[in-house]
């Protein structure tokens, strides 16, 4: 683990940040489970079964994941307030190795999905749970300076279109695929491109 960090800013953040993501991810599993519910799965409100729910999952996670990722650049490069929120975001992954951004990448994915969508999400229920966990992601996601609010609606239509994903289909692996992806390519987007 120390590898993976090394030269990566302060270790000490991403052992704790590491570890922040490890109690979501435990956190969610074991809420879904003692639900009675699938921490990944769910009845999908569209009438398909298992399988087809699985790739139907995947296939709207890859063209989430792509168009989420075109915004950004495209948001970047035409408004003020998504430079500012850039700018505000950069410190945080300046110098972080490439690994080290996947790693986090992989961790904020998998543990913030397996709450939001797979314990909250079905936990509350229909319309309500996908609007109240979605709001809640988006609580989550804040950060210091002006463009602080526009991070957290951005984070709530994102967990919106997460959750709508995962309530179609049934089944947690596209979301997941698209938030890590998300993650994975913007924070290195994020690191590398000064605005």
């Amino acid at each position: 683990m120390r590898v993976l960090f090394d030269g990566a800013g302060d270790a000490t953040e991403k052992y704790l940040l590491g570890l922040v993501y490890l109690v979501l991810g435990l956190l969610g599993a074991g809420a879904s489970l003692a639900l009675g519910q699938s921490p990944v799965t769910m009845p999908p409100w569209l009438p398909i079964g298992p399988e087809t729910g699985i790739w139907a999952s995947l296939a709207m996670g890859a063209c989430l994941a792509g168009a989420t990722i075109v915004a950004t650049r495209f948001l970047v490069g035409r408004f003020s307030w998504a430079r500012e929120l850039h700018g505000e975001l950069r410190p945080v992954v300046r110098g972080t190795r490439s690994h080290a951004l996947v790693a986090i990448a992989l961790a904020g994915g998998i543990a913030e999905e397996m709450l939001f969508r797979g314990a909250l999400l079905q936990g509350l229920g229909g319309l309500w749970g996908l609007v109240l966990s979605s709001v809640a992601f988006g609580a989550l996601h804040q950060v210091r300076g002006g463009a602080r609010w526009v991070w957290a609606l951005w984070a709530t239509l994102m967990g919106f279109l997460l959750g709508s994903v995962f309530g179609l289909t049934g089944n947690l692996a596209g979301p997941i695929a698209a938030h890590v992806a998300i993650n994975a390519v913007n924070l290195r987007f994020l690191r590398d491109h000064e605005v």
